[in-house]
């Protein structure tokens, strides 16, 4: 886990939300424990270290650095709101809707309605665990997205590690109407035997 963390990381630097997500799970599905805390953070410092290990730059001053790079990120996705007035959709409490208003405008009208069944089928679902892990996925991208100040550029491309958790809801949705079909069509064939 952490060598592929570490190389997310390096790859796309919004990885750093795996770790949150992850105990945000752990505690909604109660095994958060110490020790699963623990490995988190040992796990972290891994990839910090293997990132400045790997990066020639960070090595004069990596902690300086660290916090320059992740402070550059920041502010990269956020407007100064005492300097210029916040773009898009902006909602109660100057929340920034237009990283919703975008998903929605740039996706097909079937996997919309395949996510909406996706998410009542997975809430339903034996395996809620799973399907709560993929929900808090969702919600901690959207929420670092749609947070007051974020500025999204007018593109899904800057929270696109939201479109997999989406994907799988639609997935799940068109497993649930298949399995529905499938079943309303064999009492059919039943039926007409």
């Amino acid at each position: 886990f952490a060598i592929s963390l570490f190389l997310a990381v390096g790859t796309k630097l919004n990885s750093v939300f795996i770790p949150p997500i992850l105990i945000i799970w752990l505690v909604l599905v109660r095994k958060f424990t110490l020790q699963r805390v623990g490995w988190l953070v040992a796990v972290c410092l891994v990839v910090v270290a293997g990132v400045i290990a790997t990066w020639p730059w960070m090595w004069d001053a990596p902690f300086q650095k660290t916090v320059a790079t992740l402070d550059y990120y920041r502010n990269v996705g956020s407007t100064d709101t005492r300097i210029e007035a916040p773009t898009g959709f902006i909602g109660p409490l100057g929340i920034n809707l237009e990283g919703i208003e975008l998903l929605f405008v740039t996706m097909p009208l079937p996997m919309i309605i395949m996510i909406i069944v996706g998410l009542v089928a997975a809430a339903r679902s034996k395996h809620k665990d799973l399907s709560l892990l993929v929900f808090v996925w969702l919600v901690v991208i959207l929420g670092r997205v749609i947070r007051p100040g974020a500025e999204v550029f007018g593109s899904t491309r800057q929270f696109a590690e939201v479109l997999p958790a989406l994907a799988i809801f639609s997935g799940i949705g068109v497993g649930y109407v298949g399995e529905k079909i499938k079943i309303r069509f064999a009492k059919f064939a039943v039926l007409a035997v």
